[in-house]
């Protein structure tokens, strides 16, 4: 069994096949367990712990918990994973590995446990006798509220609220809103924290009612032993037996001061009052008890935001454990108390805040202790992971908290304007610039003139980006260094394994997988708290017609994908992708029952959702690029084609004729989508060609308003003539409106060859702007990657001049997304892709994923055009569509 990346397949504890002793081994386990961290409370032990593979860049973050009293459970659980790590080829590195220096530790280093929480202290000397590991202490508030800002600001519907009529509506915040907030953590006891900045806290009350006067009273007044039998009970109960009601003190509600009848008057006031005549249950005595911490919690951290003059309350800690009648009771008391004005805000990674901010608050100290920022032209940010909020407003500036704030002057980071970061102390690494930014086509290997002109070149053997790598030297003791990447990273969800908090949570919990690069928004979004940026178009889980046309479209789609494999559309399909496909199958489809029967189980469930979770599931099972080879058999033919239609295009003298013409040409290339079931037998069979494609499209005015966008870019050139190849600089229009465009790309083959390339071969020689080519970084479907699609422009550089010159002076520039599935979220783009973005006054976007099921009703600060086609019934029908009809709307910035 898998548990994330953990492989958890032939357990041995203590010698003994799946019985009960006081070790396991994990025999079969090939992921490097790199530090843990654990959050001991007074109930409940929850640790995080990070995962990577032996030739990767990123890695998985683990959640699981145990009960405090079976801490030696949790200390065992550790144990193995860091024994597993050390035999599989860890070294003595274990827990010492850090996010930024993965391979770079001493093998003799011992391995590091980081631990938070009142146990952390009262359990250190077992846990250091158990593991033989530094235990590292790191303070319980400065870790609650660093998990927080960091699930908030790294994990897309973390954040939402909750009650019976209205479950689980997701909430966003922009990230220069995130202050100041109140966090509520409730675990044995509670801790009331008010938060104005990065490690900016305080705590300012509590109580000692908690979660663990619920269990107490429980076990004392019913026998039950575990929190989720508890938990369980309070679903049948009725504390209308238990407890004394406003309606048996007046008989009915007491209007003038605004009581209802079914108000609790005295909690468990009731069961003495003979006359009247209740009988009450275990379970009534569990729901009864329930409401009451939960309502005496709720009221005090009401009043201790009214106080501090907080409007947004938080409320974590694993008593909550997703428990649906728990938040409700919460709601209802911040809703009651403050006239519906406020609302209580909860978590999905809710009872781990503790142990993810000790993981990361350790990151940040290793990295403070280890680095030293030396140039002011660095190329990412010094520090590495995700505690520093990239997207706050450039004047301000973060606290960091009271350890960062000691020791030198701050220095100011070159990227974050406003930004102050603490230098590093006692280092003996410095980071080295690479200098600018720039797509590495130019300096690809050229083939041998006995290779084709339109043969793909040999892969660069260092960089597999096109636009550089960022280096840095790290100097030895006793001389000597070495250059390798300076890293940053982000994290995101992946679903394809999940676990829950408790048998009865509402919501599922993913693995954060790491990426191997800041993500950060892009910077002409318009994503305020006032006019929040929403990626999906279509929230399904609102809609349960749509919802079950996407979940059974999705299941039709992947039995169609294995029948391609089947039929021999991927083209070397072997015994071993067969399992794999059969494995993909089988693990999706569980994914989607559960969706059907429970929407929100991962967040809101959308198209993007349902397509980025495919994706992560053939990538789970070892499909990573199942499209390959037809991507590789439709790039080769599109390339062959592309020097006629640029001639064809280039024969078009009005420029603003010439425009349409390769606009449209962008729509009919989308076309060849083999992610649409219903154009996949054409693709299959071949009978698609590009004039076919051209054809099927449909215009209708509301959704073309393409020669709004010509005569944007024309102006008054739109009735000259030329060419855009016959001339040096090849501009021929008198005014260009636009230095820089970004294009987000689709599809490989015709999409990308003849549909993209020559509309930008347009902008770059004809409007003189600079674009950049934003394709997917990692594979999903038959969308073209970052790799890929430097590899067609340098192929077709050697039979266009006009795309060769823009090439060589990078005006013409490929960089990756940072994504890897069909959809976009512009939230969360690579950074380098950010920084070449900067500047940009045109924002394109191609395909139904990217401007169709995503980003339909995206706003930006700059002028935008979005270029697909309706190949879906459902998604046309959703925009008042019909099927093939195309989408070309141009918004100016402002509008």
């Amino acid at each position: 069994m898998m548990f994330g990346s953990i492989n958890s397949s032939g357990a041995i504890i203590d010698g003994i096949e799946k019985g009960e002793a006081n070790d396991i081994l994990l025999p079969n386990q090939s992921g490097r367990v790199q530090k843990v961290a654990v959050d001991i409370g007074g109930s409940l032990a929850k640790v995080v712990y990070l995962t990577s593979g032996p030739h990767s860049e990123g890695g998985r973050l683990h959640f699981t918990a145990f009960e405090t009293d079976n801490v030696e459970k949790c200390a065992t659980f550790i144990r193995s994973l860091l024994r597993t790590s050390e035999t599989r080829g860890g070294g003595g590195r274990h827990g010492t590995d850090s996010l930024s220096d993965t391979e770079d530790a001493a093998a003799d280093t011992a391995p590091v446990v980081v631990a938070t929480g009142g146990g952390a202290h009262r359990f250190r000397d077992l846990l250091q006798r158990e593991l033989g590991a530094e235990i590292r202490i790191e303070d319980e508030m400065e870790s609650l509220t660093a998990g927080l800002n960091f699930l908030m600001r790294e994990v897309a519907d973390e954040v939402f609220t909750y009650s019976e009529d209205r479950p689980m509506q997701f909430v966003t915040t922009a990230a220069g809103d995130m202050f100041p907030y109140m966090l509520v953590n409730i675990g044995s006891g509670v801790s009331i924290i008010k938060v104005t900045g990065e490690g900016a806290y305080e705590r300012i009350s509590g109580t000692s009612l908690g979660g663990g006067t619920l269990w107490g009273l429980l076990h004392l007044l019913t026998g039950v032993q575990s929190f989720d039998a508890m938990l369980e009970m309070t679903k049948s109960g009725d504390n209308t037996k238990v407890d004394m009601m406003v309606g048996d003190i007046y008989g009915s509600n007491y209007d003038k001061i605004g009581l209802k009848a079914t108000n609790i008057a005295a909690t468990m006031a009731g069961v003495y009052r003979k006359s009247l005549g209740k009988q009450y249950s275990d379970a009534d005595i569990a729901r009864s008890l329930l409401y009451m911490v939960s309502n005496n919690i709720g009221q005090i951290a009401y009043l201790n935001a009214q106080l501090h003059g907080i409007r947004r309350i938080y409320f974590g800690g694993y008593f909550i454990r997703g428990h649906p009648l728990t938040m409700h009771t919460l709601s209802y008391a911040i809703n009651f108390w403050s006239k519906g004005e406020m609302s209580a805000l909860f978590l999905r990674h809710e009872g781990f805040l503790g142990a993810t901010g000790a993981f990361f608050v350790d990151e940040q100290k290793q990295q403070r202790d280890t680095a030293t920022v030396v140039s002011s032209s660095a190329a990412s940010s010094p520090v590495s992971g995700s505690l520093l909020p990239e997207d706050l407003p450039r004047e301000a500036a973060i606290r960091l908290s009271s350890s960062a704030s000691e020791g030198p002057a701050a220095a100011v980071s070159p990227d974050l304007p406003g930004l102050r970061l603490p230098q590093r102390r006692r280092s003996s690494r410095k980071r080295q610039s690479a200098g600018p930014i720039a797509s590495s086509h130019s300096q690809t290997p050229q083939p041998s003139q006995s290779q084709s002109q339109l043969q793909g070149p040999p892969r660069p053997r260092n960089d597999d980006s096109g636009t550089g790598t960022r280096t840095r030297t790290r100097t030895r003791t006793g001389g000597g260094s070495e250059s390798r990447r300076s890293k940053a990273y982000s994290f995101t969800e992946n679903f394809s394994i999940t676990e829950t908090i408790a048998d009865d949570s509402i919501s599922s919990l993913g693995m954060l997988d790491r990426q191997p690069a800041k993500l950060l928004a892009l910077p002409q979004l318009v994503n305020t708290t006032a006019d929040p940026y929403q990626p999906d178009t279509v929230d399904l889980s609102k809609n349960p017609e749509q919802q079950e046309y996407w979940i059974t479209a999705m299941e039709r789609n992947t039995r169609g994908m294995l029948d391609l494999a089947d039929n021999g559309a991927l083209a070397n399909v072997d015994e071993a992708m067969r399992r794999k496909m059969t494995s993909f199958v089988a693990l999706y489809s569980s994914h989607l029952c559960r969706l059907r029967e429970r929407p929100l189980a991962y967040g809101p469930m959308s198209v993007r959702a349902l397509l980025g979770l495919r994706e992560q599931c053939l990538h789970e099972v070892g499909l990573e690029d199942i499209f390959a080879q037809v991507k590789s058999r439709e790039t080769d033919a599109a390339l062959m084609a592309l020097p006629r239609m640029v001639e064809q295009t280039d024969r078009i003298s009005n420029i603003a004729e010439r425009l349409q013409v390769l606009v449209h040409n962008v729509l009919a290339g989308n076309m060849f989508d083999w992610g649409a079931t219903d154009l996949r037998d054409g693709l299959a069979d071949g009978s698609l060609d590009f004039e076919k494609a051209r054809q099927k499209i449909t215009w209708q005015p509301q959704f073309d308003n393409t020669s709004e966008f010509v005569e944007a870019v024309v102006g008054d050139s739109g009735s000259g003539s030329g060419s855009g190849s016959d001339s040096e600089s090849g501009s021929d229009i008198s005014r260009p409106r636009y230095r820089k465009a970004v294009v987000f790309v689709d599809n490989s083959g015709a999409d990308v060859c003849l549909g993209v390339l020559p509309f930008a071969r347009f902008l770059v020689s004809t409007v003189r702007s600079k674009v950049i080519l934003a394709p997917n970084s990692r594979p999903a479907l038959n969308d073209v990657t970052e790799r890929e699609l430097n590899d067609i422009v340098s192929r077709a550089a050697r039979v266009d001049d006009v795309i060769a010159r823009a090439v060589s002076s990078k005006q013409l520039v490929v960089c990756g997304t940072g994504s890897g599935g069909p959809c976009l979220d512009l939230r969360k783009l690579d950074e380098r892709l950010v920084r070449h973005c900067r500047n940009a006054d045109l924002v394109v976007i191609v395909g139904m994923g990217r401007a169709i099921h995503s980003n339909y009703r995206a706003k930006f600060t700059c002028d935008s055009l979005k270029l697909a086609v309706f190949k879906n019934k459902m998604a046309a029908d959703a925009a008042h569509a019909s099927i093939y009809d195309g989408l070309s709307l141009y918004v100016p910035s402002g509008n």
